[in-house]
């Protein structure tokens, strides 16, 4: 049995949960077998309208799922997908809770307002998802204890730095919990003046010490900075990183559908969720091993690596007419050198894979 992948480098263990977009059979079972800790968004267990005018809308969420009975699985509230799918939560506050109250969660999160810029675009929209993630917290809290379900685990939210100490005064917390959610922090990068490592230092600055964090959806390079992978330790990451207790992404179903636009077998999915959550471990318990710059071999083959998953990126998008045949030629020696580059700048690693090329080029314009 597979064992949960956590971090060992040198720091408090964090735990990484695997995001799964089904709630039911295989890939259920491969989870559970492989013992891997989950995250599990509401929106999964929803249940649309099949006919009348209301088809395809919400109508209820699942109500068995003594299936996932001895799995560690936390609930997310879906506010990132609710706000991007529907422009909102499409379920009433109360329903969610009592899909929060329905089972033991290892924890479940509390409803939030997520705050990236395609979501609020200026500090005025943040300022009012913020207030409106405070107000969501003290209504589920309410709606949870007259259900006797297990406390939400709040969420912080903003995109600036210090929006996030706003929303920790806004909340109607008095004693906050050992765990807290980040939100708003899949699509940082790790510096700069709203980078990750920013977000996290102002956290650290006004949250008691005996809260840990756990962050949304983080990027697996983010992850393996504040871990300290034997690249990118710094000791500004050494401070944070015993705060974060946890973290979770989907990513690898991510790197399956760009490897394989049609024809994704279940089998060929939870091929990619294994190598995913290995490359975790490897990754959060030691220094990768490296590629040697004077193998000029090694070197040529781990370029060619990086131009064929470019390649199929590109050719993805041809298919969906999202991308230009032309401009997608154009791009593909400019973005395949550019990612080689990157690469060596942070060195060159043996188990390269689609995950980390596509954060590297959704970090730049291409």
């Amino acid at each position: 049995m597979a064992r949960a992948s956590r971090a060992h480098q040198g720091g408090s263990p964090i735990l990484m949960r695997a995001g799964i977009p089904l709630v039911g059979g295989q890939m259920v079972a491969h989870a559970r077998k492989r013992n891997y800790p989950l995250m599990i968004s509401a929106n999964a267990f929803s249940v649309r309208h099949t006919t009348g005018d209301r088809k395809g809308t919400f109508r209820a969420f699942r109500k068995n799922l003594s299936h996932l009975d001895g799995l560690d699985c936390a609930l997310d509230s879906a506010g990132y997908t609710a706000a991007v799918l529907y422009g909102g939560f499409p379920w009433e506050i109360e329903e969610y809770c009592e899909l929060a109250a329905s089972r033991a969660w290892t924890w479940a999160s509390a409803p939030d307002l997520c705050c990236e810029p395609q979501i609020a675009s200026d500090r005025a929209m943040r300022l009012l998802r913020i207030a409106g993630t405070a107000r969501l917290y003290g209504q589920a809290r309410r709606i949870t204890e007259r259900l006797g379900g297990q406390p939400l685990m709040p969420v912080l939210q903003g995109w600036e730095p210090q929006e996030y100490r706003q929303c920790f005064e806004w909340m109607p917390i008095v004693e906050w919990p050992e765990l807290v959610g980040i939100g708003s922090v899949c699509r940082r990068h790790i510096h700069g003046p709203n980078g990750l490592i920013a977000v996290l230092r102002e956290v650290d600055s006004f949250l008691p010490p005996h809260c840990k964090l756990h962050l949304f959806g983080v990027k697996s390079s983010a992850l393996a900075y504040l871990i300290g992978d034997g690249r990118s330790a710094r000791r500004a990451s050494e401070r944070y990183r015993d705060r974060i207790q946890s973290a979770d992404s989907q990513a690898w179903d991510l790197s399956a559908r760009v490897g394989r636009r049609t024809g994704r077998t279940m089998e060929y999915r939870l091929g990619h969720l294994d190598a995913w959550m290995q490359r975790q471990d490897r990754q959060q318990q030691g220094p990768p091993k490296t590629i040697d710059p004077d193998n000029d071999a090694a070197l040529q083959q781990i370029k060619q690596t990086i131009r064929d998953i470019v390649g199929m990126h590109l050719a993805n998008g041809v298919v969906d007419d999202v991308i230009d045949y032309d401009d997608a030629r154009m791009m593909l020696d400019r973005s395949s050198c550019w990612a080689s580059a990157y690469a060596q700048q942070h060195g060159l690693v043996a188990d390269i894979d689609e995950e980390q090329i596509l954060e590297w080029l959704a970090d730049t314009p291409i």
